[in-house]
């Protein structure tokens, strides 16, 4: 069992739960390059992919804000969605 997800990668929680990610390419590259033997050995299941983040994999996340940038893009493009 990992630990609880960090504040600043919850907002993914929230797409990962929904069906919208399957159809927008930018929040499927964001679960891929988080990291892309998870995502193939999750079956591209973001939400198994989330349960199984390594901490020290959702450090380099959070301090790469390149990838932060988009992680908060695509979630301003998913709630304007719904």
């Amino acid at each position: 069992m990992h630990a609880e997800l960090p504040a600043e990668l919850r907002p993914l929680e929230e797409i990962a739960h929904n069906l919208w990610w399957v159809w927008n390419e930018e929040a499927k590259a964001i679960f891929e390059t988080m990291d892309p033997q998870e995502w193939e050995e999750s079956g591209k299941n973001p939400v198994v992919l989330l349960l199984n983040l390594k901490s020290d994999t959702a450090e380099r996340i959070i301090h790469d804000s390149e990838m932060m940038a988009r992680i908060e893009r695509v979630y301003r493009k998913f709630r304007d969605y719904m």
